[in-house]
C-alpha cells in the first residue's frame, strides 16, 4: 500500500502528522502543526477538517487510518529487525536520542 505519493521529508512529515493526529475524537490543528500540507492530505482523503479557523480539528478518514496502520506496522517490522541484529539495549538507546532530537526541535 502506497502511504503518500511522493517521496523525501515532505512524505515522512505527513505520515508523521497521520500518525499524531490519529486518535479517535481528532486533534486540533495548532497542536499538530500546520506545515505539512494539510490541504494536500484533505485534498486526498486522508484527513477531514472541521470547525472554524480557530479551532480547527483533523479527523482522520479511512483512508487515513489505514496509513497510520501500515506505517506503524512498518515501524514494528523495521525495529523488530534491528533487535534482532542489534540488540535490544541498542535499539532502545537509538529511540531515546531520537526522542531528545525530537523534542529539541519542539516536535
Amino acid at each position: 500500500m502506497m502511504l503518500i505519493h511522493s517521496s523525501g521529508p515532505a512524505s515522512v512529515q505527513k505520515i508523521r502528522f497521520l500518525v499524531r493526529a490519529d486518535t479517535p475524537q481528532g486533534r486540533p490543528l495548532r497542536e499538530l502543526g500546520n506545515n505539512v500540507g494539510v490541504s494536500a492530505l484533505e485534498r486526498h482523503g486522508f484527513v477531514r477538517v472541521i470547525g472554524g479557523k480557530r479551532s480547527e480539528i483533523v479527523i482522520l478518514t479511512p483512508k487515513g487510518h489505514a496509513a497510520s496502520e501500515a506505517y506503524g506496522e512498518r515501524v514494528r517490522v523495521v525495529e523488530a529487525d534491528w533487535r534482532d541484529r542489534f540488540g535490544d539495549e541498542n535499539v532502545a538507546s537509538l529511540r531515546r536520542a531520537l526522542a531528545d532530537v525530537g523534542h529539541a526541535q519542539g516536535r
